[in-house]
């Protein structure tokens, strides 16, 4: 028989499988995933429009075409250094909460939990060093090579 927190539940296979009862440490736990998603949301949003904000000033010339593009590449090398702390980490966080409550709710084994966390912390090391090698190969360079641009038009220009 079912205990008061748990109760039976078949699931598509025709396996009795047993489900814990939902409680308000669950409740609190999604509230707090969705906060942690909706912050991610709302940092992303603020920090578009406030680079849509800062390329609008540059005038319609070359050397504003340069100022915008390394206003862009700085914008790109900023949002991949610190979006994984400010954003990344706070949806892995509110990812692996999520999970744990459905594992909860499914009555997963402590296994499970354990490679669950670990899949976790190994793919947020992975996309942080991923990050890390865009910056270092793709932004930085790119970054070098507008500078060098804007300071050939500033010489050609005297």
């Amino acid at each position: 028989m079912a205990s008061a927190q748990e109760q039976p539940f078949e699931n598509l296979g025709g396996r009795a499988v047993i489900l814990h009862q939902e409680s308000t440490w669950h409740y609190v736990g999604l509230f707090t995933a969705s906060a942690l998603w909706l912050y991610y949301a709302a940092y992303m949003y603020r920090a578009r429009k406030r680079q849509q904000r800062r390329v609008e000033v540059f005038d319609s010339s070359l050397r504003g075409d340069l100022d915008r593009a390394l206003s862009q590449n700085e914008f790109q090398m900023a949002m991949t250094r610190d979006n994984a702390w400010r954003g990344l980490a706070p949806v892995w966080v509110a990812a692996t909460l999520w999970i744990v409550v459905i594992f909860h709710l499914k009555g997963a084994v402590f296994w499970g939990y354990l490679l669950m966390v670990a899949i976790s912390i190994g793919s947020l090391a992975a996309v942080l060093w991923r990050k890390h090698r865009v910056i270092r190969k793709r932004l930085v360079p790119r970054q070098q090579e507008l500078e060098s641009l804007r300071a050939k038009l500033a010489d050609t220009g005297r």
